[in-house]
């Protein structure tokens, strides 16, 4: 595979190589040969640049966005981040009066069969259970930056043969096209102010069943015979017996506390900055002969950049029990950048027609901003493509 790809890229350059056609020895009449000079030079390959880099910085949030419910509200259904309570659904039978059974609501005793908690610290030594929902507001704790990954991309150029020439220097034009990827990411803590709302329920005495836990709840015990074997039933699986296993909650809470801490080690934001940037570049070009098959180049001109960029911040909260909160905010947008570009090469000529090349690059497009503005949310970047500095190589095809 590797060598048909190494194919496909040649066989431009092949083609355009073929030696011009040679006269018969065995024609003697008069003939006029034109010879055609080529005036124009296509190169293409590959760039790459380093040296771009991001900084960021902003303020968000991290909200578990559960809905606990006014405190003195009674008898509703309450969601935290770790558990839930909910209405009472037990039951009762009854006689209607008329010899039929019904089942009715038991009368409210001021308890519920369905609720859940999560973790064994919400169990408190004097029997009752903690829920909690939490929100963490990210602080602003200055400026970090990061380097962006080398961007790597392809490159085309043609470069025009004016004619000019400097005692050995000829001075020719060039323009250019080159597409270079923008990848730079960031992990970092970061300081927040933690709310905790905490509502307290009673398990009525009764000790808090081992965590995690949800009611109603029941058990099942598989029936054995004498000799400590399954019993069969009449359908052929083992028959088993179950038992109501439920301990109730109170149906409201006793108490709610509302409290906040700051905290650098709770929650931590992910950036991420990825796009591409598309180079459009002309400029005047120098180039000198070294013996019969080198050259060195050297050019430096004007530049505009078109960078497509999308900015990413994951925000992940650790609270005190549950699952940890992520939060991502997303923005994408796009920047021109005028500029200005310098490059160096040595070109080795293969054929009349093809060469290769290879060189330095130095390319600076200055800077953007780009922010991500959702209400509490307010983050920016500054991405400087400045100083960017790399390695160029490819093929030459005149023509």
């Amino acid at each position: 595979m590797k060598h048909r790809l190494l194919a496909l890229f040649l066989l431009p350059a092949a083609v355009m190589a073929q030696a011009d056609p040679q006269i018969p020895s065995n024609l003697f009449f008069d003939t006029d040969l034109v010879a055609i000079i080529p005036k124009w030079t296509l190169q293409y390959g590959v760039r790459g640049l380093v040296g771009a880099s991001s900084s960021f910085r902003g303020t968000g949030y991290v909200d578990s966005v559960q809905l606990q419910g006014d405190f003195t509200a009674k008898t509703i259904a309450r969601t935290y981040h770790d558990g839930a309570v909910g209405v009472d659904s037990r039951r009762a039978t009854i006689d209607d009066g008329t010899g039929r059974s019904i089942t009715v609501p038991v009368t409210p005793d001021g308890k519920t069969d369905t609720w859940s908690y999560t973790n064994t610290s919400q169990a408190q030594p004097d029997g009752t259970i903690d829920l909690h929902t939490y929100k963490a507001e990210v602080a602003d704790s200055g400026v970090r930056s990061k380097k962006a990954e080398p961007g790597y991309g392809m490159e085309v150029a043609f470069r025009f043969d004016t004619g000019k020439t400097l005692r050995k220097a000829s001075f020719d034009l060039v323009g250019g096209l080159g597409l270079n990827g923008i990848n730079s990411f960031l992990n970092s803590p970061e300081t927040a102010k933690i709310s905790t709302v905490t509502d307290t329920y009673s398990v009525n005495g009764l000790d808090a069943p081992e965590a995690p836990y949800s009611a109603p709840s029941a058990s099942t015990t598989t029936l054995v015979d004498s000799n400590g074997r399954a019993v069969i039933g009449s359908d052929g699986g083992s028959q088993s017996t179950s038992r109501d296993t439920t301990v109730p909650l109170s149906q409201d809470p006793s108490e709610r506390v509302e409290s906040s801490a700051t905290d650098g080690t709770s929650v931590s934001n992910r950036y991420h900055l990825k796009g591409a940037y598309f180079t459009a570049r002309v400029g005047p070009s120098m180039s000198v002969p070294i013996g019969n098959r080198f050259r060195a180049t050297v050019s430096a001109g004007a530049a505009l950049v078109y960078a497509g960029t999308t900015y990413t911040v994951q925000q992940d909260f650790s609270p005190g029990t549950g699952d940890i909160l992520t939060s991502t905010v997303e923005r994408s947008e796009a920047n021109f950048l005028p500029g200005l570009y310098a490059d160096a090469n040595l070109e080795m000529t293969l054929t009349d027609r093809a060469g290769a090349f290879l060189g330095v690059a130095y390319q600076n497009s200055g800077s953007f901003n780009q922010s991500i503005n959702d209400g509490q949310v307010n983050y920016a970047t500054k991405v400087k493509l400045n100083n960017l500095s790399g390695v160029r190589m490819g093929l030459n095809v005149r023509f």
